[in-house]
């Protein structure tokens, strides 16, 4: 609970500080709904949270429905960064071969 909450913060604190740089709007403007996103899935993992704590403090009979809640959270957020992550790494692997290919080529042709 405590990490959701401070990585909610956090991203909400930076969107927050992001608003005020108004000379790097342009630089920033593609980074303002994948930031609105992260903080909402946070947000409300965070909520989760402590719902499924307090129902165990206080032995409330709902608590096994609160802690599947935080569980399908955690799933969610596991998936959704697996998937940015292949994405990621297939863009990065697509670019470093071209990069090697367009400098091995360039290499070649001076020869």
């Amino acid at each position: 609970m405590g990490s959701a909450v401070a990585l909610a913060t956090g991203l909400l604190m930076t969107w927050i500080v992001i608003l005020f740089l108004p000379a790097d709007q342009a630089r920033f403007a593609p980074e303002h709904a994948p930031l609105l996103r992260a903080v909402a899935v946070f947000t409300l993992f965070s909520a989760t949270s402590a719902g499924s704590f307090y129902g165990e403090l206080r032995g409330r009979s709902w608590r096994p429905a609160a802690h599947g809640a935080t569980l399908v959270m955690l799933a969610t957020v596991a998936l959704l960064a697996g998937r940015d992550w292949r994405e990621r790494t297939a863009q990065a692997m697509a670019h470093a071969i071209d990069a090697f290919f367009s400098t091995r080529l360039a290499t070649q042709s001076q020869n």
